[in-house]
């Protein structure tokens, strides 16, 4: 399938691993070129390796805000621009209500939502430049149906969805479309991960605890859900009305 990606340049973040690097290739097979960052340096090295194509890959921590900004900067300067973000990093953590931290907490907001935030903040001025812009939000189905077992992540989730929405709104008259995937469940390195620290709980198990869990997707069937959203192709809606408060 063409999607009419030739010449378009991404950005993947979380891109060394898993629905991140199947995300990068996906792209690459479509004619894009990428730049993917990941906080580890060796793994990192490994999947630009093994992608081809026009890659630039920097170490990068999306929880630091001048880590961002840098690697946003650079990614534009390596690929001369920025049409595509696909906001992949994050982490499924478990516990139920009563196991959870302040710290817990505050972890899966500042690597699921704000991390978001600031790679949309950073990628703006760039994506503004592009005659096609567009967003993908790599979210998750617990955003929609809720799961005790992953309790903050849920919530988290939620919260990425609106996010996703309200840029939607806010920056679709600049012809910035911005999608939210929520994915189901995919065997990826991070669901070894998950059953090595996960969390006691007093919920009843949900199929979320399975390994691989029922339905189980491979990263590179999920990440073609995603590069059909990044076509210039995709029309980009009308600024919806917001309602009286």
């Amino acid at each position: 399938m063409d999607l009419g990606l030739t010449g378009r340049r991404a950005i993947v973040t979380g891109g060394s691993k898993g629905i991140g690097l199947a995300v990068a290739a996906e792209l690459i097979a479509e004619g894009a070129s990428v730049a993917i960052c990941s906080r580890n340096a060796t793994e990192l090295a490994a999947a630009a390796s093994s992608l081809g194509g026009t890659v630039f890959h920097q170490v990068a921590d999306v929880t630091d805000p001048a880590s961002v900004q840098s690697f946003v900067d650079a990614s534009a300067e390596a690929l001369g621009g920025v049409d595509i973000l696909v906001n992949n990093a994050g982490r499924a953590h478990p516990g139920n209500f009563e196991t959870l931290t302040d710290e817990d907490w505050r972890a899966d907001l500042d690597v699921k939502l704000f991390s978001q935030i600031r790679c949309f903040r950073a990628a703006l001025p760039h994506l503004r430049a592009s005659d096609s812009p567009r967003v993908i939000n790599v979210n998750a189905v617990y955003a929609r149906q809720p799961d005790p077992a992953f309790f903050s992540t849920t919530v988290v989730r939620a919260a990425c969805l609106n996010l996703n929405k309200v840029l939607a709104q806010e920056f679709g008259a600049d012809g910035i479309l911005v999608n939210s995937v929520n994915i189901g469940f995919v065997d990826t390195p991070q669901w070894g991960n998950i059953h090595a620290r996960r969390a006691p709980t007093r919920t009843a198990p949900s199929s979320s605890t399975a390994s691989p869990p029922p339905r189980c997707r491979w990263p590179a069937s999920a990440a073609s859900t995603r590069s059909p959203a990044s076509s210039p192709s995709s029309p980009v809606p009308a600024p919806a009305t917001s309602p009286a408060p």
